[in-house]
């Protein structure tokens, strides 16, 4: 029958131990009682023996070498930190003396590079939108995912389809911080709206999606493209 033993190293260890002692007849004080009756010869026994000394061997040599791991290891620590603290202390002292005698020389000499200010971030683009039509208030209301890191503006488009004449190109409709906007300004007569919405920061635009909803008797609904991302090339405007 199969037989289940300990998975856990230790644990392991301390069953072969008992079962390879029971097996070759061990007893204290170096005596054995010879091989029990159970199929196993005594070299086969005394192999069993032999192996499970070299397991627990290689086993305590291996957590020896896991404490000095250890223990090496938060030398190193200390060491980086004292000496990342001092060399801090000393860089300090190197950039006084710089900013002191105005000499842009004394990185050069010390082999240090002066820190260059970040570049200015990108803007990410927003994302998974979400477009309703409140009733009650008669306005659209838009609202999508996105970072909102300062600098951050998110500029929103719209084209009208009104009397089935599209209008061709997006127009400005506004400029805000936040990841919602609320459209008060549908016309009458207007059956279709399409939304664009674009992030800016630092002077650059990320694209992100366009949106948009008909007139179904009068019902808005959801048109069942929307939220499709756009590209610089699809997002005109006028």
């Amino acid at each position: 029958m199969p037989v289940r033993y300990p998975r856990q190293d230790g644990r392991f260890l301390a069953w072969a131990r008992t079962i390879t002692r029971v097996w070759s007849g061990w007893q204290p004080g170096g005596g054995s009682t010879g091989v029990p009756d159970i199929g196993l010869s005594e070299q086969q026994a005394q192999r069993a023996v032999e192996l499970f000394e070299a397991a627990y061997a290689a086993h305590t040599h291996q957590l020896a070498i896991q404490s000095l791991a250890r223990a090496a290891t938060l030398r190193k620590r200390e060491a980086f930190k004292r000496f990342r603290a001092e060399i801090g202390a000393d860089i300090s002292t190197i950039d006084a003396y710089a900013k002191a005698t105005r000499d842009p020389g004394v990185f050069a000499r010390a082999r240090l590079t002066s820190r260059k200010k970040g570049s200015p971030q990108h803007p990410v683009a927003p994302y998974a939108p979400r477009l309703r039509f409140v009733v009650s208030e008669g306005a659209m209301v838009l609202t999508w995912k996105g970072r909102t890191r300062p600098g951050t503006i998110y500029r929103v488009e719209r084209r009208l389809t009104r009397e089935g004449v599209q209008e061709p190109f997006y127009h400005f409709l506004a400029a805000v911080g936040e990841r919602r906007f609320v459209d008060t300004t549908i016309p009458p007569g207007t059956t279709s709206v399409e939304y664009i919405v674009n992030a800016t920061k630092n002077g650059r635009t990320a694209h992100g999606f366009s949106t948009g909803a008909s007139l179904h008797g009068e019902k808005w609904k959801v048109d069942a493209g929307a939220g499709t991302a756009i590209t610089a090339h699809s997002a005109r405007s006028a």
